[in-house]
């Protein structure tokens, strides 16, 4: 680590960026809150042989820190822009936490449980169709002989004309 990076250090601390600019003029240690940022822009300005680091959001601008060097007002704005892309940090332990549920785990299930009665009312079709198909084609022996009786449900009928 180099004595520029040692002298920069940003974090995003509980919704805050937080950075000390050790090496700027004067030395400082600096804090926004990020949650009252909707929108921001961080620039480093050229001012009469000065770099100024500066924070423009919708309140209106402010200077950050102030350095020698565009060597170190640039440390500084690239220090900052990690802090900003890098995952928060918190002060307190963080409680364990449970496990989210898994997305689409209701319509999951009904889309399962569909399946399934689905499969079944297939079944009990092929079922019924198979158990009706033989007494399906007794009616069609009788037509194509041309026996027109119809054998009622229940009536006695002789046993040859039954099993033609």
């Amino acid at each position: 680590m180099s004595a520029k990076t040692a002298a920069i250090d940003a974090r995003v601390i509980d919704q805050a960026l937080v950075a000390s600019f050790m090496n700027a003029e004067p030395p400082k240690v600096w804090r926004a809150d990020m949650a009252k940022l909707t929108t921001a822009t961080l620039e480093l300005r050229s001012d009469a042989g000065r770099f100024r680091l500066v924070m423009i959001s919708q309140s209106g601008e402010e200077e950050v820190a102030s350095f020698n060097s565009k060597d170190d007002g640039t440390a500084a704005l690239q220090a900052v822009m990690h802090a900003m892309l890098a995952p928060a940090t918190t002060t307190a332990t963080a409680a364990p936490v449970a496990a989210a549920p898994k997305k689409g785990g209701f319509f999951r299930s009904l889309f399962r449980l569909i399946m399934w009665l689905f499969v079944i009312f297939v079944a009990f079709v092929i079922l019924f169709g198979l158990t009706r198909g033989s007494q399906l084609g007794q009616v069609g022996n009788m037509m194509s002989r041309g026996d027109n009786r119809v054998i009622e449900e229940g009536a006695p009928a002789p046993a040859d004309e039954f099993f033609k």
